[in-house]
Protein backbone atom coordinates (compact mmCIF):
# COMPACT_ATOMS: atom_id res chain seq x y z
CA UNK A 1 0.00 0.00 0.00
CA UNK A 2 2.53 2.36 -0.94
CA UNK A 3 1.83 6.02 -2.54
CA UNK A 4 3.62 7.24 -6.05
CA UNK A 5 5.96 9.97 -5.82
CA UNK A 6 3.71 12.53 -6.86
CA UNK A 7 1.04 11.13 -4.48
CA UNK A 8 3.42 11.63 -1.75
CA UNK A 9 4.34 15.30 -2.73
CA UNK A 10 0.64 15.66 -2.74
CA UNK A 11 0.02 14.26 0.75
CA UNK A 12 3.17 15.82 2.00
CA UNK A 13 1.54 19.46 0.84
CA UNK A 14 -1.54 18.72 2.25
CA UNK A 15 -0.50 18.03 5.52
CA UNK A 16 1.82 20.74 5.34
CA UNK A 17 -0.45 23.55 4.66
CA UNK A 18 -3.23 21.98 7.00
CA UNK A 19 -0.41 22.34 10.02
CA UNK A 20 0.13 25.87 8.91
CA UNK A 21 -3.63 26.64 8.37
CA UNK A 22 -3.43 27.43 4.83
CA UNK A 23 -5.87 25.81 2.09
CA UNK A 24 -4.71 22.93 0.04
CA UNK A 25 -5.16 24.45 -3.31
CA UNK A 26 -1.79 27.02 -1.88
CA UNK A 27 -4.51 30.22 -2.66
CA UNK A 28 -5.61 32.84 -0.24
CA UNK A 29 -6.80 31.31 3.27
CA UNK A 30 -10.45 31.93 3.68
CA UNK A 31 -11.53 34.32 6.57
CA UNK A 32 -14.54 34.14 8.76
CA UNK A 33 -16.92 36.00 7.17
CA UNK A 34 -20.13 37.85 9.08
CA UNK A 35 -22.16 39.66 7.00
CA UNK A 36 -24.17 42.61 8.43
CA UNK A 37 -27.68 42.94 7.85
CA UNK A 38 -29.45 46.15 5.58
CA UNK A 39 -30.03 47.68 9.01
CA UNK A 40 -26.99 47.90 10.57
CA UNK A 41 -27.85 45.26 13.08
CA UNK A 42 -25.61 42.72 14.48
CA UNK A 43 -24.13 40.73 11.71
CA UNK A 44 -24.89 37.24 10.87
CA UNK A 45 -22.95 33.99 10.55
CA UNK A 46 -21.66 33.22 7.24
CA UNK A 47 -22.80 29.94 5.68
CA UNK A 48 -20.81 26.95 6.96
CA UNK A 49 -17.46 25.49 4.74
CA UNK A 50 -17.45 21.88 3.63
CA UNK A 51 -15.58 19.33 5.46
CA UNK A 52 -12.30 18.88 4.24
CA UNK A 53 -10.79 15.92 4.35
CA UNK A 54 -8.86 14.40 6.96
CA UNK A 55 -5.34 12.86 6.09
CA UNK A 56 -6.19 9.47 6.61
CA UNK A 57 -9.06 10.18 4.08
CA UNK A 58 -6.55 11.40 1.90
CA UNK A 59 -3.94 8.86 2.28
CA UNK A 60 -6.61 5.87 1.31
CA UNK A 61 -8.42 7.95 -1.71
CA UNK A 62 -4.59 8.34 -3.03
CA UNK A 63 -3.39 4.85 -2.20
CA UNK A 64 -2.74 2.09 -4.84
CA UNK A 65 -4.89 -0.65 -2.69
CA UNK A 66 -1.75 -2.83 -4.42
CA UNK A 67 -2.55 -4.22 -0.65
CA UNK A 68 -5.60 -5.36 -0.13
CA UNK A 69 -6.88 -7.73 1.84
CA UNK A 70 -8.31 -11.32 0.45
CA UNK A 71 -12.12 -11.33 0.23
CA UNK A 72 -12.10 -14.54 2.75
CA UNK A 73 -10.37 -12.67 5.52
CA UNK A 74 -12.33 -9.27 5.41
CA UNK A 75 -14.47 -10.69 8.24
CA UNK A 76 -12.21 -9.57 10.75
CA UNK A 77 -12.77 -5.95 10.35
CA UNK A 78 -16.60 -6.49 10.79
CA UNK A 79 -16.24 -5.98 14.82
CA UNK A 80 -14.38 -2.89 14.47
CA UNK A 81 -15.83 -0.90 11.52
CA UNK A 82 -17.01 2.42 13.02
CA UNK A 83 -18.47 5.34 10.85
CA UNK A 84 -17.62 8.63 10.38
CA UNK A 85 -20.29 10.68 12.25
CA UNK A 86 -20.44 13.28 10.02
CA UNK A 87 -19.84 11.51 6.29
CA UNK A 88 -21.25 8.47 6.89
CA UNK A 89 -18.49 6.27 5.70
CA UNK A 90 -16.11 3.77 6.92
CA UNK A 91 -12.47 4.77 7.27
CA UNK A 92 -9.76 1.77 6.96
CA UNK A 93 -7.05 3.53 9.06
CA UNK A 94 -10.39 3.99 11.56
CA UNK A 95 -10.91 0.38 11.29
CA UNK A 96 -7.16 -0.50 12.28
CA UNK A 97 -6.51 2.03 15.03
CA UNK A 98 -10.04 0.15 16.60
CA UNK A 99 -8.44 -3.25 15.84
CA UNK A 100 -4.72 -2.45 16.87
CA UNK A 101 -6.55 -1.11 20.28
CA UNK A 102 -8.74 -4.03 20.79
CA UNK A 103 -5.66 -6.31 20.39
CA UNK A 104 -3.62 -4.29 23.03
CA UNK A 105 -6.28 -5.11 25.26
CA UNK A 106 -5.64 -8.82 25.22
CA UNK A 107 -2.17 -8.19 25.14
CA UNK A 108 -2.15 -6.09 28.38
CA UNK A 109 -4.14 -8.38 30.45
CA UNK A 110 -1.99 -11.10 29.66
CA UNK A 111 0.81 -9.68 31.96
CA UNK A 112 -1.02 -10.39 35.05
CA UNK A 113 -1.36 -14.48 34.10
CA UNK A 114 2.03 -14.67 33.12
CA UNK A 115 3.17 -12.23 35.93
CA UNK A 116 1.73 -13.70 38.92
CA UNK A 117 2.96 -17.54 37.77
CA UNK A 118 6.47 -16.04 37.06
CA UNK A 119 6.91 -14.35 40.51
CA UNK A 120 5.98 -18.06 42.01
CA UNK A 121 8.67 -19.61 40.30
CA UNK A 122 11.11 -17.36 41.47
CA UNK A 123 9.76 -17.39 44.88
CA UNK A 124 10.33 -20.78 44.85
CA UNK A 125 13.86 -20.48 43.58
CA UNK A 126 14.99 -18.21 45.92
CA UNK A 127 13.51 -19.53 48.79
CA UNK A 128 10.77 -17.18 49.74
CA UNK A 129 9.42 -14.27 48.43
CA UNK A 130 11.32 -11.43 50.69
CA UNK A 131 14.71 -13.43 49.37
CA UNK A 132 16.69 -12.15 46.89
CA UNK A 133 17.83 -13.54 43.43
CA UNK A 134 19.47 -12.78 40.41
CA UNK A 135 20.07 -9.83 43.02
CA UNK A 136 16.53 -8.74 42.81
CA UNK A 137 14.20 -9.85 45.79
CA UNK A 138 11.34 -12.11 44.13
CA UNK A 139 8.46 -10.11 45.49
CA UNK A 140 9.87 -6.67 43.64
CA UNK A 141 10.49 -9.03 40.20
CA UNK A 142 7.24 -7.16 38.32
CA UNK A 143 8.03 -3.75 39.47
CA UNK A 144 11.57 -4.13 38.53
CA UNK A 145 10.65 -4.80 35.09
CA UNK A 146 8.21 -2.02 35.03
CA UNK A 147 11.05 0.59 36.24
CA UNK A 148 13.52 -0.60 33.67
CA UNK A 149 10.66 -0.11 30.74
CA UNK A 150 9.60 3.16 32.03
CA UNK A 151 13.47 4.52 32.55
CA UNK A 152 14.21 2.92 28.70
CA UNK A 153 11.38 4.68 27.20
CA UNK A 154 11.44 8.01 28.85
CA UNK A 155 15.58 8.22 27.36
CA UNK A 156 14.13 7.09 24.02
CA UNK A 157 10.64 7.81 23.04
CA UNK A 158 11.76 11.63 21.81
CA UNK A 159 14.07 9.34 18.90
CA UNK A 160 10.90 7.14 17.87
CA UNK A 161 9.17 10.52 18.13
CA UNK A 162 11.06 12.09 15.56
CA UNK A 163 11.11 9.56 13.18
CA UNK A 164 7.89 9.53 13.52
CA UNK A 165 7.65 12.79 12.72
CA UNK A 166 10.91 13.21 10.53
CA UNK A 167 10.86 9.95 8.51
CA UNK A 168 8.98 7.93 5.78
CA UNK A 169 9.19 4.85 8.33
CA UNK A 170 6.11 5.80 10.57
CA UNK A 171 4.32 2.33 9.03
CA UNK A 172 7.28 0.27 9.22
CA UNK A 173 8.15 1.37 12.76
CA UNK A 174 4.77 0.53 13.70
CA UNK A 175 4.89 -2.85 12.41
CA UNK A 176 7.82 -3.98 13.26
CA UNK A 177 7.00 -2.67 17.57
CA UNK A 178 3.95 -4.64 16.58
CA UNK A 179 5.64 -8.19 15.25
CA UNK A 180 8.27 -7.68 18.13
CA UNK A 181 5.09 -7.80 21.29
CA UNK A 182 3.18 -10.51 19.25
CA UNK A 183 6.81 -12.72 19.62
CA UNK A 184 7.33 -11.41 23.15
CA UNK A 185 3.93 -12.75 24.08
CA UNK A 186 4.61 -16.34 22.21
CA UNK A 187 7.39 -16.62 23.60
CA UNK A 188 6.19 -16.73 27.50
CA UNK A 189 4.50 -19.68 26.48
CA UNK A 190 7.92 -21.56 27.43
CA UNK A 191 7.67 -20.51 31.01
CA UNK A 192 8.22 -23.28 33.37
CA UNK A 193 10.48 -23.31 36.33
CA UNK A 194 13.48 -23.35 34.45
CA UNK A 195 13.14 -20.87 31.66
CA UNK A 196 11.14 -17.90 34.26
CA UNK A 197 14.12 -15.84 34.13
CA UNK A 198 13.99 -15.50 30.15
CA UNK A 199 10.52 -15.22 30.54
CA UNK A 200 11.14 -12.06 32.91
CA UNK A 201 13.22 -10.82 29.83
CA UNK A 202 10.48 -11.13 27.21
CA UNK A 203 8.49 -9.21 29.85
CA UNK A 204 11.16 -6.19 29.83
CA UNK A 205 11.27 -6.12 25.98
CA UNK A 206 6.98 -6.62 25.29
CA UNK A 207 6.67 -3.98 27.41
CA UNK A 208 9.12 -1.30 25.92
CA UNK A 209 8.12 -2.05 22.37
CA UNK A 210 4.63 -2.14 23.57
CA UNK A 211 4.87 1.80 24.56
CA UNK A 212 7.19 2.25 21.25
CA UNK A 213 4.02 0.70 19.61
CA UNK A 214 1.85 3.00 21.10
CA UNK A 215 4.01 6.27 20.07
CA UNK A 216 3.45 4.97 16.39
CA UNK A 217 -0.28 4.43 16.45
CA UNK A 218 -0.98 7.50 18.80
CA UNK A 219 0.96 9.91 15.93
CA UNK A 220 -1.85 8.05 13.03
CA UNK A 221 -4.84 8.75 15.31
CA UNK A 222 -5.05 12.77 14.68
CA UNK A 223 -4.83 11.80 11.13
CA UNK A 224 -8.32 10.27 10.87
CA UNK A 225 -10.27 13.61 10.96
CA UNK A 226 -9.93 17.58 11.51
CA UNK A 227 -13.36 17.81 13.36
CA UNK A 228 -13.38 17.14 17.30
CA UNK A 229 -16.86 15.73 17.20
CA UNK A 230 -15.62 13.13 14.85
CA UNK A 231 -12.71 12.50 16.94
CA UNK A 232 -14.49 11.96 20.12
CA UNK A 233 -16.82 9.38 18.08
CA UNK A 234 -13.60 7.53 17.10
CA UNK A 235 -11.45 7.57 20.61
CA UNK A 236 -14.70 6.29 22.36
CA UNK A 237 -15.54 3.04 19.70
CA UNK A 238 -11.28 2.48 20.23
CA UNK A 239 -11.75 2.67 24.25
CA UNK A 240 -14.97 0.47 23.99
CA UNK A 241 -12.74 -2.41 21.46
CA UNK A 242 -10.07 -2.58 23.35
CA UNK A 243 -11.69 -2.70 27.12
CA UNK A 244 -14.46 -5.07 25.34
CA UNK A 245 -11.84 -7.44 24.20
CA UNK A 246 -10.40 -7.62 27.43
CA UNK A 247 -12.99 -8.06 28.99
CA UNK A 248 -14.16 -10.91 26.77
CA UNK A 249 -10.67 -12.29 26.96
CA UNK A 250 -10.91 -12.52 30.81
CA UNK A 251 -14.10 -14.30 30.46
CA UNK A 252 -13.17 -17.00 27.40
CA UNK A 253 -9.99 -17.22 30.11
CA UNK A 254 -12.17 -17.81 33.42
CA UNK A 255 -14.50 -20.17 31.42
CA UNK A 256 -11.92 -22.15 30.40
CA UNK A 257 -9.63 -22.88 33.23
CA UNK A 258 -12.27 -23.03 36.44
CA UNK A 259 -14.56 -26.15 35.00
CA UNK A 260 -11.39 -27.91 33.60
CA UNK A 261 -8.94 -26.71 37.04
CA UNK A 262 -6.17 -25.69 35.45
CA UNK A 263 -3.13 -25.02 37.30
CA UNK A 264 -1.42 -22.05 37.87
CA UNK A 265 1.47 -22.27 35.22
CA UNK A 266 -1.18 -23.62 32.41
CA UNK A 267 -3.91 -20.51 33.18
CA UNK A 268 -1.10 -18.48 32.71
CA UNK A 269 -0.26 -20.42 29.55
CA UNK A 270 -3.93 -20.52 28.54
CA UNK A 271 -3.40 -16.53 28.91
CA UNK A 272 -0.41 -16.12 26.57
CA UNK A 273 -1.34 -18.64 23.98
CA UNK A 274 -5.04 -16.95 23.56
CA UNK A 275 -3.03 -13.42 23.60
CA UNK A 276 -0.56 -14.15 20.81
CA UNK A 277 -3.19 -16.09 18.76
CA UNK A 278 -5.17 -12.96 18.93
CA UNK A 279 -2.45 -10.04 18.93
CA UNK A 280 -0.72 -12.09 15.90
CA UNK A 281 -4.12 -12.13 13.71
CA UNK A 282 -5.56 -8.48 14.68
CA UNK A 283 -2.58 -6.48 14.69
CA UNK A 284 -0.72 -8.57 10.93
CA UNK A 285 -4.33 -7.75 9.53
CA UNK A 286 -4.50 -3.90 10.49
CA UNK A 287 -0.62 -3.09 9.82
CA UNK A 288 -0.20 -5.49 6.97
CA UNK A 289 -3.72 -4.32 5.17
CA UNK A 290 -5.25 -1.51 6.66
CA UNK A 291 -2.48 1.31 7.72
CA UNK A 292 -1.40 3.31 5.14
CA UNK A 293 2.65 4.67 4.62
CA UNK A 294 3.05 8.07 5.28
CA UNK A 295 5.50 10.45 3.94
CA UNK A 296 7.43 12.68 6.11
CA UNK A 297 5.74 15.59 7.89
CA UNK A 298 8.44 18.34 8.39
CA UNK A 299 12.20 17.95 7.75
CA UNK A 300 14.75 18.01 10.43
CA UNK A 301 15.27 21.89 11.51
CA UNK A 302 18.72 23.59 10.47
CA UNK A 303 21.05 22.74 12.77
CA UNK A 304 19.65 19.68 14.69
CA UNK A 305 19.94 16.00 13.94
CA UNK A 306 17.12 13.23 14.03
CA UNK A 307 18.89 11.91 17.60
CA UNK A 308 18.74 15.55 19.55
CA UNK A 309 15.52 17.04 17.64
CA UNK A 310 12.53 15.01 19.71
CA UNK A 311 14.15 16.15 22.83
CA UNK A 312 14.22 19.93 21.64
CA UNK A 313 10.80 19.82 20.30
CA UNK A 314 10.32 17.76 23.62
CA UNK A 315 11.65 20.92 25.42
CA UNK A 316 10.00 23.79 23.27
CA UNK A 317 6.94 22.57 23.88
CA UNK A 318 7.11 22.15 27.77
CA UNK A 319 8.35 25.65 28.12
CA UNK A 320 5.06 26.77 25.69
CA UNK A 321 2.79 24.81 27.89
CA UNK A 322 4.10 26.58 31.21
CA UNK A 323 4.46 30.34 29.70
CA UNK A 324 0.85 30.43 27.64
CA UNK A 325 -1.55 27.53 28.92
CA UNK A 326 -1.97 27.75 32.55
CA UNK A 327 -4.87 25.39 32.80
CA UNK A 328 -2.98 22.90 30.26
CA UNK A 329 0.04 23.20 32.36
CA UNK A 330 -1.72 22.61 35.69
CA UNK A 331 -3.35 19.66 34.22
CA UNK A 332 0.05 18.09 33.35
CA UNK A 333 0.81 18.47 37.02
CA UNK A 334 -2.06 16.48 38.16
CA UNK A 335 -1.51 13.83 36.10
CA UNK A 336 1.86 13.00 37.33
CA UNK A 337 -0.01 12.14 40.29
CA UNK A 338 -2.77 10.02 38.47
CA UNK A 339 -3.12 6.68 38.46
CA UNK A 340 -3.00 6.59 34.29
CA UNK A 341 0.26 7.69 34.86
CA UNK A 342 1.47 4.92 36.95
CA UNK A 343 -0.60 2.36 35.67
CA UNK A 344 1.77 -0.35 35.02
CA UNK A 345 3.35 0.13 37.96
CA UNK A 346 0.38 -0.10 40.00
CA UNK A 347 -0.68 -3.21 37.88
CA UNK A 348 2.55 -5.12 38.96
CA UNK A 349 1.99 -3.87 42.88
CA UNK A 350 -1.15 -5.05 42.57
CA UNK A 351 -0.13 -8.54 41.16
CA UNK A 352 2.34 -8.99 43.43
CA UNK A 353 0.07 -7.90 46.39
CA UNK A 354 -2.49 -10.79 45.22
CA UNK A 355 -0.18 -12.87 44.45
CA UNK A 356 2.12 -13.40 48.07
CA UNK A 357 0.03 -11.47 50.51
CA UNK A 358 -3.63 -12.11 49.69
CA UNK A 359 -2.48 -15.80 48.44
CA UNK A 360 -4.63 -15.70 45.43
CA UNK A 361 -3.94 -18.15 41.94
CA UNK A 362 -4.04 -17.00 38.87
CA UNK A 363 -7.54 -17.63 38.11
CA UNK A 364 -8.54 -16.09 41.12
CA UNK A 365 -6.81 -12.82 40.13
CA UNK A 366 -8.40 -13.10 36.74
CA UNK A 367 -11.59 -12.72 38.05
CA UNK A 368 -10.41 -9.79 40.13
CA UNK A 369 -8.94 -7.70 37.18
CA UNK A 370 -12.86 -8.66 35.34
CA UNK A 371 -14.48 -7.19 38.11
CA UNK A 372 -11.76 -4.26 37.66
CA UNK A 373 -13.31 -3.64 33.92
CA UNK A 374 -16.44 -3.80 34.37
Amino acid sequence: MTLSVAENNTLTKSITLRTSGLPADGGDAPLPAADADASGGESRAADPVKRSMSISEMAESKSSRSRRAPWFLRFLELPFRVRNVQSDVYMEEATAQGMDMAARGAINQTGSYIGSAMIRFAAFEAGGPSNKIHGIKASSLLTVASLIVGLIAAVTMPLMGAIVDHTKYRKALGSVSAFVVVVAVGGQLALNANTWFAVFILEIIGGYFLIMHQVVTMAYLPDLSHDTIEMGHFTARFMMNQYGIQGIFNLVIIGISFPLKFTNLQTAKLAAGVAFAVGGIILGYAWIFLFRERPILRDVPPGANLYTTGFTQLMKTTKNVFRNYRALRWLMIALLFSPEAGAGVILTIAVTFLTFFVKMSVKEIAIVSLTMIF
